[in-house]
């Protein structure tokens, strides 16, 4: 293997803009791969304390979805750990499991296709004969999309919201984002934030480079946000498909960008 082989994205410039907690593996691995990580969160977390009465619904549920590693972290605290084993746990995505893996909770429902809301309620054991009549709480951020929780609601199911942290739009150095090759972005929340958070110049130099997403739904948004180069959907989740596809698009980008 040749030492070009070994680092595919040397002299490259990769935005990662992720929440702070959240970037750093897919930062050492853009390095690892011999690129530039221009780490510029777009979204801070902060967690939140749920109501006294949210956590006693909580505990009776028969069914937990975790809707991100966030959700994870924040919300485990407020679940009882010593009924874990009567509860079916869910997770919107292999990062979401794997959080839940850390903490020593099992994960029985996972996307059936992809690492979305969509993926999940396409799982067998959240079909209507199983969910209906049952509860299920979706361990979420504030003001989370509504489509499991609607879903699951028309399928009988009695559904509650427990939020454990809030979003929050966080101040970036601008012209380093500017200044990548690739673009990554992993929520629409965070693509709209990154949108925001420039100025005009920066926000068309932006909007002319190649974006990798975590998902199709963060690539439509970034289509209609008016991203005009290549957006391409990372085809396995996590950090090494991010990677995968960062290496994918490479070749096709000249490394100029930060000379502009």
């Amino acid at each position: 293997m040749t030492a070009g082989e070994r680092r595919p994205l040397a002299g490259l410039r990769v935005l990662v803009t992720r929440p702070e907690a959240r970037a750093g593996g897919l930062a050492a691995a853009i390095r690892q791969a011999g690129g530039e990580a221009l780490v510029c969160p777009t979204l801070r977390l902060e967690p939140v304390t749920p109501s006294e009465e949210g956590v006693a619904r909580a505990a009776e549920a028969g069914v937990v979805v975790f809707v991100s590693p966030a959700a994870v972290e924040h919300g485990l605290d407020f679940l009882p750990r010593d009924g874990a084993e009567r509860l079916t746990v869910g997770a919107v995505g292999a990062g979401t499991a794997a959080a839940l893996a850390e903490q020593g909770w099992p994960c029985q429902l996972l996307p059936a296709h992809s690492s979305d809301s969509e993926g999940l309620l396409a799982h067998p054991d959240l079909a209507a004969a199983k969910v209906a009549g049952r509860r299920v709480v979706i361990v979420r951020g504030n003001g989370g999309r509504a489509l499991l929780g609607d879903t699951l609601t028309a399928r009988g199911a009695a559904v509650e919201y427990l939020e454990v942290y809030a979003r929050h739009r966080a101040a970036f150095d601008g012209a380093l984002a500017a200044g990548a090759d690739i673009v990554t972005v992993t929520s629409s929340e965070g693509l709209e934030a990154l949108v925001q958070g420039v100025n005009c110049d920066q926000r068309a130099r932006l909007l002319g480079r190649p974006l990798v997403t975590s998902g199709s739904r963060v690539s439509a948004a970034a289509r209609k946000a008016g991203f005009q180069n290549r957006i391409l959907t990372a085809a396995e989740p996590g950090d090494g498909g991010l990677l995968a596809a960062i290496i994918e698009l490479a070749p096709t980008v000249s490394g100029d960008s930060g000379q502009a």
